[in-house]
């Protein structure tokens, strides 16, 4: 389906969008004055609206989702999904800036033009998996085929609580995704390999390309300064070219401007060993 991202001429539209919705005043003076549309993601087909705002303070998912139900209903759209993008997941060092130089975006900041502008959707390429020559194993060699557990044992948990789900093929990911598992293989090299980055805050991120059969995806994972013992252990265990499952949710991050997979839970992709149940057994 096709997207058109759409950039308010106006950053108060936000504010006016919910100006007679009835909700406690202190909620509605965070929507309407703490907020600012960055874009929006239009999948005209459904329709549907994905609103990726600029806060100034926390806003807690349950509002956004209040927000997005009266829009829905107002505006006569399918679905609305708003998020937000933190501050603090913007990386300043790039900018050789420090996290007290932030300074919210003004209405000043938008360009008007015609009352929006469209870019095309972008497309991300998917990392390439590291593929290892094939060699003919002898008969002595022969071992029953594999297959990966539908479920992960709680041993292979790298970081998180669990990431049982339902499988989600990477093509099918669609804009911004509250809760996703996904399985694939993370990338080697320089653009898709692991990478690490410390900010002056004392945060760290881990981020990489994750691949499975039908596309790519950008991943990443933030370890607070008290969890830098823990972030040690995940890197330790972590390398190109395994197979992982990845429980997160999927965001546009406005650095790498693209949808990128914010990991809560990764586990490894566990093997098991077929067991033939059949009477007569299978001879090969």
């Amino acid at each position: 389906m096709k997207k058109y991202r759409i950039t308010p001429a106006k950053g108060e539209i936000f504010g006016e969008l919910l100006k007679d919705m009835k909700i406690p005043p202190d909620d509605l003076n965070k929507l309407t004055n703490f907020c600012t549309i960055e874009h929006v993601l239009v999948t005209p087909q459904i329709p549907r609206w994905e609103i990726v705002l600029h806060t100034e303070q926390l806003i807690e998912d349950a509002l956004l989702k209040k927000a997005g139900d009266y829009i829905r209903e107002n505006c006569h759209v399918t679905e609305v999904i708003i998020t937000s993008n933190a501050p603090y997941e913007t990386p300043f060092d790039d900018l050789g800036q420090t996290d007290a130089d932030y300074v919210p975006p003004s209405d000043d900041d938008y360009v008007p033009t015609n009352e929006i502008d469209y870019a095309p959707p972008v497309e991300i390429a998917p990392p390439k998996p590291a593929k290892k020559p094939a060699t003919k194993a002898a008969d002595d060699d022969y071992a029953p085929p594999v297959e990966l557990s539908a479920e992960p044992s709680a041993s292979s948990l790298v970081f998180g609580k669990s990431t049982s789900g339902e499988i989600t093929d990477i093509d099918n990911i669609e804009g911004e995704m509250k809760s996703v598992v996904v399985k694939g293989i993370i990338g080697d090299g320089e653009v898709y390999g692991i990478k690490t980055r410390e900010f002056q805050t004392g945060t760290t991120l881990l981020s990489f390309g994750l691949a499975d059969n039908t596309n790519g995806i950008s991943c990443k994972k933030f370890f607070k300064q008290k969890e830098k013992e823990e972030f040690a252990r995940v890197l330790e265990k972590l390398k190109g070219g395994q197979e992982v499952r990845i429980k997160g949710s999927v965001r546009y991050d406005t650095y790498q401007n693209e949808y990128v997979l914010f990991a809560d839970s990764l586990s490894l992709a566990e093997k098991v060993r077929r067991t033939d149940t059949a009477e007569v057994k299978r001879v090969e």
